[in-house]
């Protein structure tokens, strides 16, 4: 659980800078991150990561456009 935490508000932190989260979003981020590396272990974590990261490329290449 300690490193679900460590790498979701990482993670959080780092898209709140680049504009893909806003500050409840980071909460939210770090909640569901915590709970979802928690229980689920590492596939699942880097299935919500691998989520989160092509998500948040396709926002911003079609907000590019």
């Amino acid at each position: 659980m300690a490193l679900g935490l460590i790498l979701s508000a990482v993670i959080g932190l780092l898209a709140y800078r680049r504009g893909s989260l806003s500050r409840s979003g980071v909460a939210g981020a770090v909640l569901i991150g915590t709970s979802i590396f928690g229980f689920g272990g590492w596939v699942w974590g880097g299935t919500l990561i691998a989520f989160f990261v092509s998500s948040s490329l396709l926002s911003h290449y079609g907000e590019s456009r």
